[in-house]
This record gives C-alpha cells, structure tokens and sequence, in this order.
C-alpha cells in the first residue's frame, strides 16, 4: 500500500468544470423557480379575471389580479400577462392605457392571435371602428395562413 493517501473529499479542490456545473445548476434553479412563481401569479389573476368575467369579482380582487400580474411579469415572456393587464385596464376604464399595452404585444409578435383578438374585443366595447377595421384584417390574414 502506498503511503500517498487521497485528501478527504471536503479539502479537494474544486475544478472548474465542476464550478461551471454548480454554477449552471444554480441558475437553472433559479429561472425555474422564477417561472413557477410567476406562472403561480398568472394564474391567481386569471382566476379573478374569470371570475370578473361572470360579475362575481369584486373591485378589491381586480386591483390584487392587477398586482399579481404586474409581479408575474419579472423575467416572464408570456405576452398573456400583458394582454390580462390591459383587460384589468379596460374594466378600469382606462382604454387607452389597454390599448397601449395590446398595441405593444401586437407590435413584438405581429402574429399572436390572442393579442388581435383582444383589440377586436376592446374596438367592440368602445365602439371604435378603426379597431375593429384593424384587428378583423390581422385576424383574416392570420387564419389564412
């Protein structure tokens, strides 16, 4: 048996590829925690959203919806959550706010459906013809294809 013995595991040095693992693995940790508690967040406001949708969401859970998805939208690329904040806005009677914010979707994914559905709605609501003009031609040309 040779004299040289093996250090104990705790007193070995660290190589850097297994610095680099540890490191990834922190923040794979890290943006997966994100996700699930902003998919956590969406989903608490989705259900006072549908709610509201029934006429059974009272003023106080529209203005906590509002919040939790403003905090759901750290680091998250679900323009969905823009889309429930501009509905919030709306019921809030601040339509050209909503329409900022769907505008602003359409404008970063000139095909989400979901985003030219939701300006065909608020044209709908307030009567705005150029709107409706406008998302009805998006939408025609998007189901086309």
């Amino acid at each position: 048996m040779s004299d040289e013995r093996r250090a104990p595991v705790a007193t070995r040095p660290l190589s850097a590829g297994r610095v680099a693992l540890l490191v990834c693995s922190l923040a794979l940790v890290a943006c997966l925690s994100v996700q699930l508690r902003d998919t956590l967040l969406q989903g608490q406001a989705t259900k006072i959203v549908s709610r509201s949708l029934l006429g059974r969401a009272d003023p106080s859970a529209m203005s906590e919806a509002k919040q939790e998805l403003t905090r759901a939208r750290f680091l998250n690329p679900d323009r969905g959550v823009d889309l429930l904040i501009a509905y919030l806005d709306f019921t809030e009677g601040r339509v050209n706010q909503a329409t900022g914010l769907i505008d602003a979707v359409i404008a970063n994914e000139p095909r989400n459906l979901q985003a030219w559905r939701s300006l065909l709605q608020l044209g709908r609501a307030t009567g705005d013809e150029q709107l409706i003009t406008r998302a009805q031609a998006a939408i025609s040309l998007l189901v086309r294809q």
